[in-house]
């Protein structure tokens, strides 16, 4: 290892050794694991939290009881090779998930660096042969009409509510909770006179953080009806639409056990498939560079042009008024 990187690894270990725990090396996975997970908070733009927990979860549960000790110096595609039958030998771990500990794996190589920023072990991974399980395309479900309009009728305003803004935008769990009543320029925010959603923010374990991607930074346009729905449901309320007591942001977790749970909504995703697959039948009427705007996915082809769309509220406007939400919305009931 070059001598700056050797520094900062005896260094930060030296930190974070716990009392009694026994002796890292340096130079394995086990101590490259942690400089590597204390980098992903540290850089001008860090990971974003759920990110790092669920990074943490695989290198705690997978990658250092198995390789912990190994040399990231002789870790090559053999070495990866072995790993990943270890991985696929028992059948438990999903094909998803065993990629996501390889790709742990890789960073985790990757990010042993020397005073230059020079890689120390630059690897080129054969893939073929490494053999990676193949992920079969998602066979989620879609929440369909009737469905929504029977939750709508059973839940409580709160989450009622919560389920028609969602099918009605197809916003992911996370921004949905994460919507202020009111612009702030700052947060993710419902604007009554704007009839939308500025998505800028999301919540995860009930901290506030940058949406899953820098294209869901986006407005998402809501038609007349979900938008005075919306407003009776607010009133002169504050802060947080979907508040808990305390004020606080609900969290995903109530929101499955209080409200999902006891509907046919196969999950709060089903209702974000829901609304991309309502767009979809307007085929005719929302181009395929809206539709991913809205639901704020990244650019598809070079012909995609957000910052058009961005400006062009009128366009919106007009498409979102035609499609409407697919479903009926009892305004006494959410209100």
């Amino acid at each position: 290892m070059g001598t700056f990187a050797s520094e900062i690894a005896s260094e930060f270990l030296q930190q974070h050794a716990e009392p009694g725990e026994p002796e890292i090396q340096e130079g394995t996975f086990a101590s490259q694991a942690r400089i590597f997970l204390q980098s992903l908070s540290a850089r001008r733009s860090p990971a974003k939290p759920a990110t790092i927990a669920t990074w943490r979860s695989l290198i705690d549960t997978h990658i250092l009881p198995q390789i912990g000790r190994e040399s990231l110096a002789s870790f090559d595609n053999g070495a990866m090779k072995c790993f990943v039958d270890f991985l696929c030998s028992d059948g438990e771990l999903s094909p998803r998930h065993v990629r996501d500990v390889v790709l742990v794996t890789k960073l985790i190589l990757k990010s042993a660096i020397d005073e230059q920023g020079n890689y120390l072990y630059p690897r080129v991974w054969n893939n073929a042969f490494l053999d990676l399980p193949r992920v079969k395309p998602s066979n989620g479900r879609a929440a369909t009409q009737e469905i929504i309009e029977d939750a709508i009728k059973i839940l409580p305003p709160k989450y009622a509510m919560l389920v028609a803004l969602g099918a009605a935008t197809g916003l992911r769990i996370g921004e949905l909770l994460a919507i202020r009543i009111g612009e702030d320029g700052e947060n993710t925010c419902w604007v009554e006179k704007d009839a939308a959603i500025h998505v800028r923010r999301s919540i995860w374990h009930g901290q506030v953080q940058e949406p899953k991607t820098a294209s869901a930074h986006r407005t998402v346009d809501l038609c007349a009806e979900i938008n005075s729905a919306v407003a009776n449901f607010a009133s002169n309320r504050q802060s947080y639409l979907f508040a808990s007591r305390t004020e606080s942001p609900l969290s995903a977790t109530t929101v499955y056990k209080h409200a999902l749970s006891k509907t046919q909504i196969p999950g709060a995703h089903a209702l974000r498939r829901f609304r991309v697959s309502h767009l979809r039948k307007h085929f005719n009427v929302v181009p395929e560079d809206l539709l991913r705007y809205w639901i704020g996915h990244a650019n598809k082809t070079i012909t995609d042009d957000y910052s058009r769309l961005a400006q062009d509220v009128p366009l919106r406007k007009r498409i979102v008024e035609q499609v409407r939400l697919g479903f009926s919305l009892p305004l006494g009931d959410v209100s």
